[in-house]
């Protein structure tokens, strides 16, 4: 009896000791104590259940659920363990086991709030709103001061877009926990819904601050800056924007109108953009370009995408030529310039190089070009400025001369250009000879569209947006698609294809944005697919693998999938319906599938410009593109006048692609809807940015499930016809 008692008295010491290492995350000698209790008392229930626990943490969920099984075998009342048992039922997608076990721990213990809360969000992501309301007021009814469970009733009343409700919710949760980072996300997206801007951006910024972390807090801020009309500047909003361009959950296209806008405040930069537009002899141009310099927000933008702006453009195009005359007559450089000269440089390089240039700047950039090629030649430094001037008319990569700037000797801000024009082509060179590849190329359109993209990567970019990553049935909630979608379970670890996936943006966003997921990346380009390689490398991201063929030939890649993603590909091909046909071909049943066609009704002013370009028969070499564009800005015709508000007219590459693609089909939604029954694919939902077209939408059809209705959307966008002026985005689902 002693030595049994003695036993026991041991086994329970190896418990506590394995406990205080499982709190402390040292997962590894938790397990070896947990064992040793294991192998001498097989049937010790709470070395079983924390077995189980840590498993569940690594997320060994097979082993964690044997072990929690083993400790309920032993004591069938432990209500933790059917409580934690459904937590790991959820965690891997079977719903209906999870509430079950959620049921038995409260039929045990009926006060058991976690339970109940558990149980709630278990029944809202199996949709049952009404139910899991009840069982988060039963929680807070328990548990007075539980912000778990009041952040729940804020966010599942904000989705059922209750928003009162919701607000009044959330603000209980952040009494009784300020510093609830989720709880300041979900009242801000409330607060947007009700555009209430000010206050939901109040909310962001607190989220962001506490939790820095989660890029999905930032990608919400920045989505409702985007909204704001700026009436004054000030030094925070201008510091707030910066950090939004540095951080990786946004593209910063996305930010170049809210950034304007506020720059437009700034009174140098407005009367730098007001003078150098006006046409005149600018007699105080110096200073105006001093004034320019020495905003930094305006020279970040500069830095990391196209500026979508034709006034900004025309400043920026005769600041450049008046750098280049300096430098043409050889006058000193003013060294508070060399931050613009420097963004200038990028901002030319990653636009690849739209702004018009007159025949006297390409006799001078020529005149240029030679001097400095002597002077390397014989070892000498090129300037800072020489460059950087340079840079912004010629890429530097296109010189032999440009392996000299290698050198140590150029060191400072000038290394950001060195490293983008010569560095960074030279790696994605050697990248591109490594890519394999799946099919030859023989359809002739297809050969076609892959040259094109050779010589011009689609799209040029510097950053992009990553997500926080989500299990797939949190991200279509979050999209709003058709509530049919939550009876399919999909794959904790999906195999997902991004076909035609040009220089990487819509893989990595793709590749961060789902839990667990594995990418496969196909393009027709070796180009872009070294440079969207080099990309992926340079943010660690590492579930992607890229491999070169085409859409037609998706069959060699002997894979199926659980998803899969083509947007602005199919209306490139010859047939597209013969790409879309192989894509549904390797897409698994219940499988996703988001497509991004061009639309016939949004696109006309496009299509009007395209009969121009063919009747005259140009071609689009940079120079054809640059002379193009100034036309039809200086046409200012209602085509042209739409156009220079899209984003894609403000680079070489994106022009290219918008009026000058040897290949364009377009569609009207019956079409679409035509097709979709032919391919056995669900319509799920459009994914719509702009958040006023879906309100006016739904305020037009208030019917349940509206939104998921092609024949109403044809309706709406009739009578709205650039609603998808980018283009159509929508989710499938095949039978």
């Amino acid at each position: 009896m002693r030595k049994k008692k003695s036993q026991m008295l041991l086994m329970d010491k190896l418990v506590k000791s394995a406990l205080d290492h499982h709190r402390k995350n040292d997962f590894v000698r938790a397990k070896q104590l947990y064992k040793e209790v294991l192998k001498a008392d097989p049937k010790n229930i709470d070395a079983n259940y924390l077995y189980g626990t840590i498993a569940h943490q690594e997320g060994e969920h097979k082993i964690a659920i044997r072990f929690i099984k083993k400790a309920l075998s032993i004591s069938p009342k432990f209500y933790h363990a059917h409580n934690n048992l459904g937590i790991i039922f959820k965690a891997t997608n079977q719903l209906g086991r999870a509430i079950k076990s959620y049921k038995k721990a409260l039929a045990i213990k009926p006060d058991f709030a976690e339970a109940h809360n558990n149980l709630g969000n278990a029944l809202k992501e199996a949709n049952r709103f009404d139910e899991a309301i009840t069982c988060y007021k039963k929680a807070v009814s328990i548990k007075p001061d539980y912000a778990d469970a009041y952040n729940n009733l804020g966010k599942i009343f904000n989705e059922s877009n209750r928003l009162d409700e919701a607000i009044s919710y959330l603000k209980k949760a952040l009494e009784i926990n300020p510093e609830y980072s989720d709880a300041h996300n979900t009242i801000a997206r409330s607060y947007e819904k009700k555009n209430d801007v000010a206050m939901a951006i109040s909310c962001y910024q607190r989220a962001v601050q506490i939790n820095p972390r989660d890029n999905s807090y930032w990608a919400n801020l920045a989505h409702a800056l985007m909204k704001v009309e700026f009436t004054s500047c000030d030094e925070k909003a201008c510091q707030l924007l910066i950090e939004l361009l540095d951080r990786r959950a946004n593209r910063p296209v996305f930010l170049a109108k809210p950034i304007l806008n506020l720059l437009r405040c700034h009174v140098p930069f407005s009367e730098a953009l007001k003078r150098f537009n006006t046409g005149e002899h600018i007699e105080t141009k110096e200073q105006l370009i001093t004034d320019l310099s020495d905003i930094p927000l305006f020279i970040r933008l500069m830095s990391v995408c196209p500026i979508p702006d034709i006034e900004v453009e025309h400043m920026l195009t005769r600041v450049r030529n008046i750098l280049l005359d300096k430098e043409i007559s050889q006058q000193n450089a003013n060294n508070r310039w060399l931050s613009l000269y420097i963004a200038l440089s990028m901002q030319c390089f990653i636009n690849e190089y739209v702004f018009f240039e007159t025949e006297n700047e390409k006799q001078k950039i020529a005149t240029l070009q030679e001097r400095i090629s002597n002077h390397l030649s014989i070892g000498d430094t090129i300037s800072s400025a020489t460059i950087a001037i340079f840079s912004s008319y010629r890429p530097l990569n296109n010189f032999s001369w440009s392996n000299s700037l290698l050198a140590d000797n150029y060191t400072g801000d000038i290394r950001k250009i060195i490293k983008l024009q010569v560095e960074e082509g030279m790696e994605e060179n050697a990248l591109k000879s490594k890519i394999q590849s799946f099919s030859p190329i023989t359809d002739n359109i297809s050969i076609s569209v892959k040259n094109q993209y050779e010589k011009n990567p689609y799209p040029r970019w510097i950053k992009t947006n990553l997500h926080q990553p989500a299990k797939i049935k949190t991200v279509l909630k979050g999209l709003c698609l058709h509530p049919d979608i939550n009876k399919t379970e999909f794959s904790a670890r999906p195999e997902i294809l991004v076909a035609g996936c040009g220089t990487g943006q819509n893989a990595l966003s793709v590749a961060s944005r789902f839990l667990n997921s594995n990418v496969l990346a196909i393009d027709l380009s070796f180009n872009s697919l070294g440079y969207a390689i080099r990309k992926t490398r340079e943010l660690g991201i590492s579930n992607i693998q890229y491999m070169q063929g085409d859409i037609l030939e998706v069959k060699n890649l002997n894979k199926r999938f659980d998803m899969i993603e083509s947007s602005g590909v199919l209306h490139h091909m010859e047939d597209p319906l013969s790409g879309w046909k192989s894509l549904v071909g390797i897409l698994k049943p219940g499988g996703l599938m988001k497509i991004g066609l061009y639309s016939e009704t949004a696109r006309q002013s496009v299509v009007e410009i395209r009969k121009i370009i063919a009747q005259k028969k140009l071609l689009p070499t940079t120079d054809r593109i640059q002379k193009f564009r100034k036309k039809l800005i200086e046409s200012k015709t209602k085509e042209s006048m739409n156009l220079i508000k899209t984003a894609d007219f403000f680079s070489t590459s994106e022009c290219r692609d918008l009026l000058f693609h040897i290949q364009e089909h377009r569609f009207r939604i019956p079409q679409i809807e035509t097709v979709l029954k032919d391919l056995g694919l669900n319509f799920l939902g459009f994914e719509i940015m702009d958040d006023l077209s879906i309100q006016k939408f739904l305020q037009q059809y208030p019917e349940k499930n509206s939104r998921y209705s092609l024949p109403l959307w044809n309706a709406f966008e009739l009578a709205n016809p650039h609603t998808f002026r980018g283009m159509y985005q929508f989710w499938l689902q095949k039978r």
